[in-house]
């Protein structure tokens, strides 16, 4: 995730496999992050 450009905070892995996190986007923004089975990186910004 820091390679795409997130700066990752308190990442944890829950019982299905699956990474979720908070992190800051490029441009500063809140986000939440989820990093699935098949590597795929999705974010949905916190207000």
């Amino acid at each position: 995730m820091k390679a795409k450009g997130y700066d990752v905070a308190d990442l944890s892995q829950d019982d299905r496999g699956v990474w979720r996190g908070h992190a800051t986007l490029k441009d500063g923004r809140p986000a939440e992050v989820i990093l699935d089975l098949d590597g795929n990186i999705y974010s949905i910004p916190r207000r």
